[in-house]
């Protein structure tokens, strides 16, 4: 239910900074990276935080604290056109979502024995709110305007918090008073990270780069950009079990090696279409790479550090994912600004998918089978 709303807002609020306060694109890409920038910082003292106060608790704080983010957005876009206003509630807003998500990882994987099909539904869940979020995102804006879906946002919020309030909290076997060194990761831990991080610098064309792509050069409507972000819902739904099955039967390596492949070519294939249904086919491919190798770093993460400190281990990992989110976006503000071909600009942001899977191969091939998680 969070992420219904924190889908809506991630994906429009590019839409309504080019469109209705009139900001550059490449100055949306810009306020995008400097927000995706302070949330992955945030997420490695999330973590910590987590550790040592419980992760319900933190979790329940962000939640209430976005309620407030959420509620001054909509107040705010109510009363006028507030570029600089409006671009500090929406980072303020993503950083107290980032900051909750090492907490909400670490209880997961602490609560479970079978990450593989616990992280499996849990991209099941958000998706699901990635679907139907910015779906029903586009109706809302169409019929009530902008400022409405900042409205879903704190009320989605305030129930997911009230949710919250029902889970038991688990620990970690071992916390360290002091949480390890960044500077004495391992190093297969650093290239984990650094091939999510350039994967999810291809998640993060879904915000700036596909809204916009979409409604200013194919000239969709908000409804049918929110029924593209549907088919990515329901279509990694549909795919989750099969893509699980075929995860518990390969390597971790291999999974999101073909997974990160079909992802980004999917994205790729959007520089041929012209039409809906041409996109909502691009988002199949999309969906099903999504499904076998996003869910593959936490589970690697878990396995490896979940015993001791998880809530850092999984803030640090997270923190590298938000780094590519963040600069996702500038590097696709930059392609929609300064090139003219669609096959140029998706073949530039996409780039950075192929690499992570070449990257992760060329370390990892023949490891994180699933009878062995040594590294």
């Amino acid at each position: 239910m969070r992420v219904f709303g924190l889908a809506s807002s991630w994906v429009y609020t590019s839409v309504y900074m080019y469109e209705v306060l009139g900001i550059p694109l490449y100055l949306v890409g810009i306020i995008y990276t400097v927000s995706g920038v302070i949330a992955a910082s945030s997420q490695v003292y999330g973590g910590r935080l987590g550790d040592r106060f419980g992760y319900r608790r933190i979790i329940l704080t962000t939640f209430f604290l976005g309620t407030f983010s959420y509620g001054s957005l909509f107040f705010v876009t109510s009363s006028g056109n507030f570029p600089v206003l409006v671009s500090s509630l929406f980072i303020i807003g993503q950083t107290l979502s980032s900051i909750q998500r090492p907490s909400s990882n670490a209880l997961l994987a602490l609560s479970s024995n079978k990450p593989l099909r616990s992280f499996s539904f849990l991209r099941v869940g958000a998706n699901i709110g990635w679907g139907i979020g910015p779906a029903a995102g586009g109706f809302v804006i169409f019929f009530l305007g902008y400022p409405s879906i900042y409205a879903m946002g704190a009320i989605m919020s305030l129930v997911s918090g009230a949710f919250v309030l029902k889970l038991e909290d688990r620990r970690p076997e071992v916390i360290e008073k002091k949480s390890p060194k960044l500077s004495s990761l391992p190093i297969a831990f650093i290239i984990i990270g650094v091939s999510g991080m350039l994967l999810f610098m291809v998640q993060a064309q879904e915000s700036v780069t596909l809204a916009n792509y979409a409604s200013s050069i194919r000239h969709l409507y908000t409804s049918e950009l929110g029924f593209i972000y549907m088919a990515n819902g329901l279509s990694v739904l549909a795919f989750q079990g099969i893509a699980y099955r075929i995860s518990s039967r390969i390597s971790l390596t291999t999974s999101f090696v073909i997974g990160s492949l079909i992802y980004s070519f999917g994205y790729f294939t959007m520089s041929f279409d012209t039409v809906l249904p041409a996109f909502l086919l691009s988002m199949a491919f999309i969906s099903l790479g999504e499904d076998f190798a996003f869910p593959m770093g936490n589970v690697i993460v878990s396995k490896l550090y979940g015993d001791r400190n998880t809530g850092f281990y999984m803030g640090v990992y997270n923190a590298f994912l938000s780094f590519g989110r963040s600069m996702g976006p500038a590097l696709g503000g930059f392609a929609l600004g300064y090139l003219a071909s669609p096959y140029e600009i998706w073949l530039m942001v996409t780039l950075p998918g192929f690499l992570s899977a070449v990257i992760f191969y060329s370390r990892f091939s023949g490891t994180f089978r699933k009878d062995s998680l040594s590294i």
